[in-house]
Parts: structure tokens; C-alpha cells; sequence
């Protein structure tokens, strides 16, 4: 499970239960993701759809808005509005060249 706890020391958790050391390690450093997935529901690029690629690039997107939230902090914005600012920039910044490229087919079939 981990090569950082090579042995089987048993520890005693906060509710008097008997546990692995790495099974303790594990539950009381997961807070951090327990977070990310807090705020990923609050500004959630997430559509309903049954494309597994979709479904990483939606992930892929909220956790990126809350990587450059942290990364690049400012006042000026309300966080939410930060966050939705940065998903609607990268949004565009991905379709634009599918549209130069549809539009370019598009003047071919015209012309």
C-alpha cells in the first residue's frame, strides 16, 4: 500500500480503534482532496454525458480553475467569479481553432 511504512505497526485512532499505521497516515492527510472536490462542486464545468473523455476534460477543467486560483491569487475578483472568468477564458481558448478549422471547410464546400 505505501513503501514509506515498510512495517505492520498497529496504532490506536481517536475513536479507541486498532489500525495500520498507513491506514492512519492516509485517513489524516486526505483532507486535501476531500477539499478539491468541495470546491470543484461549487464552480463545476461538469455536463451529464457518457463519453469517459468528456467526463476527463470537465475534470480536468475544474481542477485547473482551482490550480490557477491558487496559483495566481487576486483580490480582485470574488474567488467564484475568478474561477468561472478562468473557465470561460480557457473554454474559448480551446474551441477557437475548431471553429478557424470549420470555418475554413465550410468557405471550401462554398466556394
Amino acid at each position: 500500500m505505501s513503501s514509506m511504512h515498510s512495517d505492520s505497526a498497529i496504532v490506536v485512532n481517536k475513536h479507541n480503534k486498532e489500525m495500520p499505521e498507513v491506514v492512519s497516515y492516509y485517513n489524516s492527510t486526505e483532507g486535501g482532496v476531500d477539499t478539491l472536490d468541495l470546491m470543484a462542486h461549487t464552480v463545476s464545468s461538469k455536463r451529464q454525458t457518457k463519453r469517459w473523455p468528456m467526463v476527463m476534460l470537465y475534470n480536468i477543467l475544474d481542477i485547473g480553475s482551482i490550480a490557477e486560483s491558487v496559483v495566481y491569487p487576486t483580490e480582485q475578483f470574488s474567488k467564484t467569479d475568478k474561477r468561472r472568468e478562468f473557465q470561460l477564458s480557457i473554454s474559448k481558448d480551446l474551441i477557437m481553432p475548431v471553429i478557424e478549422r470549420r470555418r475554413k471547410s465550410q468557405d471550401c464546400q462554398y466556394s
